[in-house]
């Protein structure tokens, strides 16, 4: 009867180890399935941020963006107007698991591109702002890297060097292009001019108490810009 007992006792503990063991691989495969949605959620947030720089300048540029899978092959080419909602749409859609792929984004260059590439490089050089302070009186003007607290701006010759750029960081490690698309947010009670100065001293007054938008960089106001002779 002890024997038995004994047996009955054996077999009752090997099956509590058996269940603790599943049990333990269970929670432990859990544990590493968590992990590793946790790490797939966190590297599509990053990626959010660069790939949004990308969709941003296709818009600004007003050129297509194509959507390439992890083969290399074409998905899908964004021609309408905002790239930047069909990338976030298509990042969100995979961080909530309706995707399994995220994809990386090509601006396709046009006849185009390069017009709008010389528009920011003239805008970055001539545009000035000048801030009103307390007493209503202007500040002196200052160039829009200087306002917006970036590097002093060199000209950038195509859209790899646009791309570069725009993916300086400034000193908080905020991308270049997130701090010239917020410059008007931050203004959103802008009081005091943008003008733009000319090389040889003239300037020409473009907006009066209306902050400037990374839009107006890649604008060309050539039919703004006549000149009128600043009286020293």
């Amino acid at each position: 009867m002890c024997s038995e007992t004994r047996r009955i006792e054996i077999k009752k503990l090997k099956i509590i180890v058996i269940i603790s063991f599943v049990l333990t691989l269970l929670f432990s495969s859990m544990d590493i399935a968590e992990y590793l949605n946790d790490r797939r959620i966190n590297r599509a947030e990053k990626y959010r941020v660069e790939a949004g720089i990308i969709a941003m300048l296709a818009d600004l540029l007003r050129a297509d963006l194509e959507c390439i899978d992890k083969i290399g092959k074409v998905h899908d080419v964004y021609t309408d107007n905002d790239k930047s909602y069909a990338v976030e749409r298509d990042i969100s859609d995979y961080i909530y698991g309706q995707s399994r792929i995220l994809y990386r984004y090509k601006i396709v260059e046009d006849e185009n591109t390069q017009k709008f590439i010389d528009f920011f490089n003239d805008n970055m050089k001539h545009l000035r702002v000048c801030k009103r302070d307390k007493n209503g009186k202007l500040t002196s003007p200052q160039t829009i890297s200087e306002t917006a607290g970036l590097e002093e701006f060199k000209e950038v010759n195509n859209l790899d060097e646009l791309i570069k750029y725009m993916y300086k960081t400034a000193e908080d490690g905020t991308y270049y292009l997130y701090v010239l698309k917020y410059m008007d947010y931050d203004d959103s009670e802008f009081k005091g001019k943008i003008i733009y100065e000319r090389e040889d001293g003239t300037e020409k007054t473009l907006f009066e108490d209306r902050a400037i938008s990374i839009w107006d960089l890649f604008t060309n106001r050539d039919y703004l810009y006549e000149a009128v002779k600043v009286v020293k």
